[in-house]
């Protein structure tokens, strides 16, 4: 070899060793390389040697027969003569050696070789060889096995550092452990310091199913209820379950755990007894123990705070109430939907505007100084306010403002108002009913009494008097009870309005209840004031009243009293209105009378009447007497009248006239008739058991009676318990109380009727009605009134009057009876004018029943 081709091959091996950047495998490989080419061999490896084991560590090229790692035993490759021979090997077929014999070639092929072994400190450690698969004719020269050798110690010489290098970086790399180990001990303990010092929940679980508990720091032991000693090694379900605990639910929660999710939910434990919101935030250790750090947190009171706030905002959106939220200076920050509904101001025609938008100019600026006043020393101000809507319209609502202090330092404003027209409209119309007649819109006593009390006061002031007139209107029950209620509010309705035109613009009317006004007249120096208003009131209700179905007929009866004359209080003079007004009814109705002291005694004696009135049934003083009724020429008794008697047992005998009406007004007309009809029968039946006759009894029926609707029952039941033959009882009716012709009064008679009673039409020609009821009611006789009898001879009309009646009677197919007939030339008028019965002092005066015995016998 020429020492140029040394020098090139000495230079090229520098050039690799010098390579301080880059890394040993990159060296080692670029070592094989240049051993490849200089020896003109395919193949070249590094491998370590030990325990009879070939390891390859570096080949070239990588043609996959062998790889870095690839294992062998040491005896199968040419390496193991190497390793034992301390100088470099070499062969081919030029040397002529056994080789072929070798396993490595029958496996391999290899057709020529060169190899050393690397030393590391001195110690045999692996070999460092090429060959090749093509034949090799020219054994290798000194200078290959010099370089190879020169190549395998640089190798050694690199493991050797490199060993080195390695423990120097193991020994620091111990002590770097060794520190990093006390520091996480010293951090440990400060971790475990803090755990258990943190407010906030920490357990400790493993990180596989069922996740048992390792440890709890005081935080979660208070947490969850419960004591370390008591759940270590628990799986964590033990302590923490979903709630609600569906079926799965629980499960999921501990995957979400353990899979270091952040989440929250309601969670129950054995050691509360509520569930409670928990926020959970999971992470693993950094060391290999698998330990899951779970931090535990009750968010109850950010969750209720949440909650009130989400309420908050509900109540925000959906409140019925307007609310409206300013800053400091007053401008809008925020309205809800209530304000626009309220106001018609929708959030963007408000927002960043000044409340002043919703004045309505009905406050004067004092006002709204007394609200910031109040505002600012108090924080709130609520009242009633006027305020106008976006369409200009004003209303009335009820405004709260407060100051809401922020920590900041910056003030809101938040105000809530409501509309409270309806509510105001309706307090209007409830005050307006708490002083109003609901019916007629006049004044009830509560307001009347503020009314007199006001012109009493102005009364007294000037010197002036008070008039107050009390007006019942006449018959007015009848029409209630015969064509019902309605009719009669319309009727009340008419008699308001009459009443209201009647009177001047500062008198008042009211209406205390029923049929009863009151006129309270202002500004009266004496009677004479009060006669035009009395005449005006008097001839408005007895004009008659059109309602859509009826015609009806009333008249006032007023009472008049005087203030300071007749009571220095209102209830001083109602009270005496009052006794006028009785007066007046007394006297016939459908008038006006002043109060006159002398009064106080007659309402003293008609309240001491009706007091004796309603026991004299009780005591059994009342009393039938009969007259009877004849043909006109006196030879036969066709029937007997039961007239009522009243025994007085202080007064004596009381007559009809003066207890019948008051026993109409105080209701005892219905049981006192119902009294009179069994007695009549009774008495009847009595004088055909005693062979006396078989003559009608006739009996008097009142309106009332008439009208009760149960007068045929009751009749009925009569005849039925007494055993009179129906034909044997004669019913007596005035033309009053056939005036109402309701479809009630109809039946009744269609059902009397029916029993067989005979029905007699009394004082006929009296009563204010037409004749049509005779084509609607049946009845079988009319009664001639006495007042038609009295002085005929010199009264031409009342004979025209008795001769229509009897033409009528006889062309509709009744019976005459003249009553009050007392003379002879009376008797001798109706037998000329063809009336054929009658009754009078001239046949009989009415006699007691014991009387009737006796009567009879004699008439026989």
């Amino acid at each position: 070899m020429t020492h140029a081709l040394a020098y090139e091959r000495i230079t090229a091996l520098y050039a690799i060793t010098a390579d301080h950047q880059s890394a040993m495998d990159e060296k080692f490989s670029a070592l094989l390389d240049l051993g490849r080419q200089t020896f003109e061999l395919d193949f070249a490896s590094i491998a370590h040697i030990a325990d009879d084991t070939y390891e390859v560590l570096a080949v070239s090229p990588d043609n996959g027969l062998l790889m870095p790692g690839t294992c062998l035993p040491l005896r199968r490759t040419y390496c193991s003569r190497t390793i034992a021979s301390p100088e470099p090997v070499g062969f081919d077929r030029a040397t002529g050696s056994d080789w072929e014999s070798h396993p490595c070639f029958r496996e391999f092929r290899l057709e020529a070789y060169l190899g050393a072994r690397i030393l590391v400190d001195d110690v045999p450690w692996g070999t460092l060889s090429f060959s090749s698969r093509e034949r090799v004719d020219h054994p290798h020269p000194e200078e290959d096995f010099l370089f190879i050798k020169l190549m395998a110690q640089w190798i050694g010489h690199e493991l050797e550092q490199g060993i080195h290098d390695d423990k120097v970086a193991r020994l620091n790399e111990a002590q770097k452990m060794l520190e990093i180990q006390a520091a996480l001990a010293r951090a440990n303990e400060i971790s475990q310091s803090i755990v258990h010092a943190i407010g906030e929940g920490v357990v400790g679980v493993e990180d596989v199913a069922p996740h048992r508990i390792r440890f709890l720091n005081p935080a979660a032991q208070e947490l969850f209820g419960v004591r370390e000693g008591e759940v270590i090694d628990q799986p964590l379900a033990a302590i923490i379950r979903r709630f609600p605990d569906a079926p799965g639910q629980t499960e999921c929660l501990l995957s979400r755990l353990v899979h270091g999710q952040t989440f929250e939910c309601m969670i129950s434990t054995p050691g509360r007894e509520m569930p409670f919101p928990a926020q959970f935030v999971s992470s693993h250790t950094l060391d290999e123990s698998g330990l899951i750090v779970l931090t535990v947190q009750d968010v109850t009171s950010r969750w209720e705070a949440e909650e009130q706030l989400r309420l908050a905002e509900q109540v925000f959106e959906y409140s019925p109430e307007a609310i409206l939220v300013t800053d400091g200076d007053g401008t809008i920050l925020r309205v809800n939907p209530a304000f626009t509904l309220i106001t018609g101001y929708p959030p963007e025609d408000a927002i960043g505007r000044n409340p002043r938008i919703l004045r309505s100019d009905r406050h004067d600026e004092a006002f709204y100084r007394e609200m910031w006043r109040s505002l600012a020393d108090e924080d709130h101000w609520h009242g009633e306010i006027w305020d106008r809507r976006k369409n200009g319209e004003t209303y009335p609502k009820w405004l709260c403002i407060n100051a809401v202090r922020l920590a900041q330092g910056n003030t809101r404003y938040v105000a809530l108002f409501a509309d409270i027209s309806e509510r105001k409209a309706h307090e209007e119309r409830i005050d307006y009913l708490a002083r109003h007649d609901a019916l007629t819109g006049l004044a009830n006593r509560r307001l009347l009494e503020d009314r007199f009390a006001k012109l009493l006061a102005a009364a007294r002031r000037s010197d002036e008097g008070v008039a107050l007139m009390l007006i019942d209107l006449d018959r007015f029950k009848q029409v209630n009870d015969s064509l019902g209620h309605q009719v009669g509010d319309q009727l009340l309705v008419e008699v308001a309005r009459r009443l209201n035109v009647s009177v001047r613009a500062g008198d008042t009317v009211a209406r205390l209840g029923g049929d009863e006004f009151v006129v309270l007249l202002a500004g009266i120096e004496s009677h004479r004031d009060v006669v035009p208003v009395a005449e005006k009131i008097q001839a408005a209700l007895v004009q008659a009243v059109h309602t859509p179905m009826h015609l009806l007929h009333t008249s006032p009866s007023i009472g008049v009293s005087l203030f300071p004359g007749d009571g220095g209080d209102l209830d001083s003079l109602l009270q005496a209105a009052d006794i006028a007004m009785y007066q007046v009814k007394a006297a016939g109705r459908n008038a006006w009378m002043f109060f006159e002291s002398r009064m106080n005694d007659e309402v003293r004696i008609r309240h001491r009447l009706e007091t004796d009135l309603r026991l004299a049934l009780e005591r059994g003083e009342f009393q039938l007497h009969y007259q009877p009724q004849f043909d006109v020429d006196g030879d036969e008794v066709i029937a007997w009248e039961a007239l009522l008697r009243w025994q007085h047992p202080l007064h004596g005998w009381i007559e009809p006239a003066d207890f019948i009406p008051v026993a109409e007004d105080i209701g005892l007309i219905l049981p006192l008739g119902e009294w009179v009809l069994e007695a009549a029968c009774r008495e009847a039946v009595k004088w055909t058991d005693q062979r006396y006759g078989n003559e009608r009894v006739a009996v008097n029926v009142s309106a009332r009676q008439l009208e009760q609707g149960d007068l045929a029952g009751i009749v009925a039941r009569i005849l039925r318990e007494t055993g009179l033959a129906p034909g044997r009882l004669e019913l007596e009716l005035t033309e009053s109380a056939l005036m109402s012709n309701t479809p009630r009064v109809q039946q009744t008679l269609r059902d009397l009727k029916a029993l067989g009673v005979h029905l007699t039409l009394d004082d006929f020609g009296t009563g204010y009605s037409s004749l049509a009821y005779l084509s609607t009611f049946t009845v079988d006789r009319l009664k001639i009134d006495r007042s038609f009898m009295r002085d005929i001879e010199n009264k031409p009309n009342n004979a025209a009057i008795i001769l229509a009646v009897v033409a009528l009677a006889k062309a509709l197919g009744m019976e005459v009876v003249a009553e009050g007939v007392e003379t002879l030339q009376q008797r001798a008028f109706l037998v000329g004018s063809g009336c054929l019965k009658a009754q009078g002092f001239l046949y009989a005066r009415p006699m007691p029943a014991g009387s009737v015995a006796a009567f009879m016998p004699a008439r026989q």
